[in-house]
């Protein structure tokens, strides 16, 4: 129970979602960017930031599907946008509805960071159907690729996405606002 390490001013504006994979911890802010830290390592530097959202980062949850480098990562924000990065940098072709890949850099992924670009540094998949915040995010334990969203006041619902083609699975309208992560039993 002693301090390991202490990350003042992590970034430029206040920090709204942490998620940890293994010893890499990502942290999202209200500035719109993600940094993944090794814990390990006394640098204070993130080895890694990522920008997808255009406004604040609320949601960030690991996948937990082969340690840091064969995981991904969801980020939910306030831009009512889900993220889904995969940080061995993989590309896949757009399907179905909704989906937007952003390997082309679109609709502010990538770039903008001060660090050049590597693969990965952009969102593999944009989910534009939620029209509130999303803080809400939980991986299937028991289907890998299966993603669970929930949106703010304004949007009362949870969404079910295959990760893996882009597609919305399913949603069910909550009649309220669904703002923490919930376990997928």
């Amino acid at each position: 129970m002693q301090l390991i390490r202490s990350y003042n001013q992590a970034h430029a504006q206040r920090v709204g979602a942490l998620a940890w994979n293994a010893h890499v911890l990502s942290s999202g802010s209200r500035d719109r960017a993600i940094h993944h830290r090794d814990v390990r390592e006394p640098s204070t530097r993130p080895f890694r930031r990522l920008a997808g959202h255009r406004q604040e980062v609320c949601g960030l949850k690991w996948s937990g599907e082969g340690g840091p480098q064969g995981a991904m990562l969801a980020s939910g924000g306030n831009d009512n946008k889900v993220c889904i990065w995969d940080l061995k940098g993989s590309r896949r072709a757009a399907a179905g509805t909704g989906a937007v890949p952003l390997s082309t850099g679109r609709d502010g992924g990538g770039g903008g960071s001060g660090m050049e670009d590597v693969p990965g540094d952009t969102p593999l998949w944009k989910f534009h159907e939620h029209t509130a915040a999303v803080k809400a995010l939980a991986w299937d334990p028991h289907m890998s690729g299966v993603l669970a969203t929930g949106g703010g006041t304004q949007d009362k619902t949870i969404r079910f996405w295959n990760v893996f083609n882009g597609t919305m699975l399913n949603s069910l309208d909550t009649g309220s606002q669904v703002c923490i992560s919930f376990p997928l039993v």
